[in-house]
């Protein structure tokens, strides 16, 4: 029996090893080349709209954000990986109703992060397929009017999205693309500070998402090369997101009533110009 087992883990050992190499060995390794490092901005126009469970509008909320960012990607083989952080802020007008049905008119502050992670991989000619997964930080601070009070929110989601995109050499070094993406996500939170209520913390409904982007600029998959490239950029986004269950708020440990998030609706359209170098 002894010698069993000594012979199984001899047997094991050098299929192991025979595995590590394999999986180390040059066939197996993808060759990724220096990654190029960016930032872009811009503007966005952002329209959000809430929704009773009839359908009526409830609140409307439009505004300019200035958006900036961050990002790094590259190459792996012809495979194209992407790392973004973009912060959008701004202020925009607020219409809606008190719980009392008294009309409110007055301004929230915004503060929109979004984390993403993105590949792509190449198809038939001028064509990819692509994978996103995003991280949506949402800070909403409505402002009080008059008697009504403004409290803050903060709103926080993940989305996953499949992509494909088509690119048209203009010229040397130049290229126009479209992209278009279809995706959603589970229900995220909402942290609720409501005036006179203790902190609360609603559930999301699922949510939905449409984009579509045109960029001009260098090509996607340029050749591996040191220098600056520079893209300018568009794209429309649409979002939906379900209403979510309705949660007790209450005050000082004491039940006094209860809130959701209603149906929601959120478009943007932005205009960003980014630059890359690559070392």
């Amino acid at each position: 029996m002894k010698l069993s087992t000594i012979g199984c883990k001899g047997r094991f050992r050098g299929l192991f090893s025979v595995a590590v190499l394999g999986w180390a060995s040059p066939a197996w390794s993808l060759d990724c080349g220096a990654p190029a490092w960016g930032a872009l901005t811009g503007v966005v126009r952002s329209h959000w709209e809430e929704f009773s469970a009839q359908g009526k509008s409830l609140v409307r909320e439009s505004g300019t954000l200035t958006r900036a960012g961050v990002n790094v990607g590259g190459l792996c083989e012809r495979w194209q990986w992407r790392l973004a952080l973009t912060r959008s802020e701004g202020r925009r007008r607020y219409d809606g109703v008190s719980t009392t049905g008294f009309p409110i008119q007055t301004s929230s502050n915004l503060a929109i992060t979004d984390a993403s992670v993105q590949g792509w991989a190449p198809m038939a000619d001028r064509w990819s397929a692509g994978l996103r997964l995003n991280r949506r930080t949402l800070h909403r601070d409505i402002a009080g009017t008059g008697p009504v009070l403004g409290y803050p929110e903060r709103f926080s989601y993940w989305q996953a999205a499949a992509g494909i995109r088509h690119e048209l050499p203009l010229g040397p070094g130049v290229v126009f693309s479209g992209e278009g993406w279809l995706g959603g996500g589970p229900g995220g939170t909402l942290s609720l500070q409501l005036p006179n209520a203790d902190p609360a913390q609603l559930k999301l409904g699922n949510n939905r998402l449409v984009q579509i982007g045109l960029q001009l600029g260098s090509p996607a998959l340029a050749p591996e090369r040191p220098g600056w490239s520079w893209q300018l950029r568009m794209d429309y986004q649409w979002q939906q997101m379900d209403a979510g269950p309705a949660m007790v708020i209450a005050r000082n440990g004491v039940p006094i009533g209860g809130a959701s998030q209603p149906e929601t609706r959120q478009t943007a359209l932005g205009v960003d110009v980014g630059m890359h170098y690559r070392f």
